[in-house]
């Protein structure tokens, strides 16, 4: 009988230990515990963006924001810490992501969420929209749709150029997305690709990174995209086609 209580006692405290990791938490809360795991990226490519830490030293952000530079460095946010990218552990351009190497300064990674993201749960996007760095917005998940084999979240949680690359977090404070594209024909249309196609790039993470000058290649088709560019983009396009595609 006493180890029957002791057994129940064990898996009590276990049980109540997850929950407390899984508690919600309040926007002050979720602001306070991810923010400083971000960064303002910038490159010669005259390009500015933002990102997350996924190890202690390896930064996730869209391909789009490092495509066509070979420096790039890292400022911490809210800091004026600046850490250098080194190169690439990882990238996937169809899915428009790209896990950078820095150095100096290393951050606890921010966690990735568990199970599926659903439509009308409450998220925040976290960034530097238009180079202001450490903005948290709010929204909600308005739909989860999916184009050529790639997840994209649908939010209303506000982004803008310079957004791109940052996370997209949950009420408990795990990462649902990467903010990535918006459409300036509409309202609240904004995209962000889901994260169990980041949990795969981190999985295929290297030791050694690899040169930025060396990714070559032409960039992802999308247009409308969130970060801020050296040249004129015209927006919106790859939204209509999910738009379209979903509409048929």
């Amino acid at each position: 009988m006493r180890k029957l209580f002791f057994s129940i006692y064990i898996l009590l405290c276990c049980t109540t230990v997850t929950v407390a990791q899984s508690r919600i938490l309040s926007p002050a809360e979720i602001y306070r515990q991810v923010v400083k795991s971000t960064v303002t990226i910038i490159t010669d490519a005259e390009a500015l963006g933002s990102g997350f830490y996924v190890a202690p030293n390896v930064v996730a952000t869209n391909y789009h924001v490092i495509e066509g530079a070979t420096n790039a460095k890292c400022v911490l946010t809210n800091t004026s810490t600046q850490v250098n990218v080194t190169g690439y552990v990882a990238v996937d351009k169809s899915a428009d992501l790209i896990l950078l190497k820095v150095t100096g300064a290393p951050r606890t990674p921010l966690r990735l969420a568990h199970g599926n993201v659903t439509t009308g749960q409450i998220i925040y996007a976290i960034g530097a929209p238009q180079g202001m760095e450490g903005t948290i917005s709010d929204g909600i998940v308005s739909a989860v749709r999916t184009l050529d084999n790639l997840t994209f979240i649908q939010i209303t949680a506000p982004i803008s150029q310079g957004s791109s690359g940052g996370p997209i977090i949950n009420r408990v404070g795990e990462v649902v997305g990467i903010a990535t594209l918006i459409h300036s024909g509409g309202q609240n249309l904004n995209f962000a690709v889901n994260y169990s196609h980041l949990q795969t790039l981190i999985r295929r993470m290297r030791t050694a990174p690899t040169a930025l000058a060396q990714l070559g290649g032409q960039p992802p088709a999308h247009t409308g995209r969130a970060s801020t560019p050296k040249r004129q983009e015209e927006p919106g396009s790859f939204c209509n086609t999910i738009i379209k595609i979903k509409g048929e």
